[in-house]
């Protein structure tokens, strides 16, 4: 019992790290980036949104954290992300590599709304690189917006491609923790070319 608290309280510690330190790990500015939706990663790049801030203000539930924001799907279903306030979010996806299926229910100022069809979430990015950690603890590879549950499993199907960076991974103690680390490592070692 007492190992299962100390690894839970390590994973705690470790997600305020991840928290606190996010902004510093982004390694484009996002204050250079205008607000608003786009449509695909290259859009974002280009710094081109197809839909102006307004717009989506005039139309956003965002939970009470700014960690997720709602959007009626008949206007972002083919959104790839938003920047509001220097914060970027990424739709998230239903096709997840494992079995867990996304959240259906989100909290949003203390109730709860089911997302269904005719909404379009987005989750904010808390790490930006070319493996991204966004505030639901899922990852993200760019340019795909395909969510994958931080996991052992998830991280080294990610990973797979760096043969040594596997390799030091594989010797790691406590991989689950270590797969924070190794996100930074990988996004130093991968840079985005943006």
């Amino acid at each position: 019992m007492q190992r299962i608290f100390d690894m839970f309280f390590k994973f705690t510690l470790l997600l305020v790290i991840v928290s606190v330190s996010s902004s510093f790990s982004q390694s484009i500015s996002l204050t250079a980036v205008p607000e608003g939706s786009y449509t695909s990663y290259q859009e974002f790049l280009d710094k081109k949104p197809s839909v102006l801030v307004d717009s989506i203000k005039n139309n956003l539930i965002k939970n009470q954290y700014g960690n997720i924001i709602v959007l009626p799907a008949r206007q972002f279903s083919k959104a790839w992300g938003i920047v509001l306030k220097d914060n970027l979010y990424i739709r998230r996806t239903s096709n997840m590599r494992s079995s867990v299926l996304p959240i259906a229910a989100i909290p949003l100022n203390g109730a709860v709304v089911t997302i269904s069809k005719l909404d379009a979430a987005f989750v904010r990015i808390l790490k930006y690189g070319s493996i991204c950690l966004n505030a639901e603890n899922d990852m993200l590879k760019l340019p795909s917006i395909e969510n994958y549950r931080v996991s052992v499993s998830n991280f080294k199907y990610l990973i797979k491609t760096d043969k040594e960076l596997t390799a030091s991974y594989k010797k790691e103690q406590d991989k689950l923790i270590s797969v924070y680390k190794y996100i930074d490592l990988y996004n130093d070692k991968h840079p985005i070319t943006d």
